[in-house]
């Protein structure tokens, strides 16, 4: 009588491992479910009254993160508008994005961004350069001055030479 119990207790344990095996199995077949995706901003999303910035080339000309608009050694960083897009570059990196003006705001999409290791001191530059982009900051054009603006940060930028119409003799 013993053997029987002992046969049966072996039967049910060897039934709880292969239950237990299969529902194992089925928790590795069946995927996770996706993680939730946020969709990046675009100018569809931009406030009605918003439009097109200028299409229009800038050099940074003075910020408050760099005293004559660029560090030394390094490229001038610019801003160039075309067709209701940016393309921006820190003097190491470049980025590219929507941009619309909307009350009295640069709205920018999210940006693709080049992804060059920078040494320092242009890495702290580039971080705060392009956090003032993606700020919603205050824009503001005049003549051959843009300005950018968002809380104590700001840039001022000249319209690029080869930007600027022919002049007639």
């Amino acid at each position: 009588m013993a053997a029987a119990t002992r046969m049966n207790d072996n039967r049910a344990c060897a039934r709880f491992v292969r239950i237990a095996a299969l529902a194992g199995l089925g928790a590795c077949a069946a995927p996770p479910p996706p993680p939730a995706v946020e969709l990046p901003p675009t100018t569809a999303n931009a406030p009605a009254a918003a439009r097109p910035i200028a299409d229009g080339r800038w050099e940074l000309i003075e910020s408050s993160f760099a005293a004559g608009g660029r560090l030394p050694g390094a490229r001038r960083p610019t801003l160039e508008f075309k067709g209701g897009r940016l393309a921006a570059f820190s003097g190491c990196n470049r980025a590219t994005g929507s941009a619309v003006e909307a009350e009295g705001r640069m709205a920018v999409g999210r940006l693709a961004m080049t992804r060059m290791a920078c040494a320092e001191p242009l890495a702290s530059f580039e971080e705060r350069f392009f956090r003032l982009i993606e700020s919603e900051p205050v824009l503001e054009i005049d003549n051959e001055l843009l300005l950018l603006v968002a809380g104590n940060e700001r840039a001022r930028f000249k319209r690029s030479a080869d930007d600027l119409p022919a002049r007639k003799p």
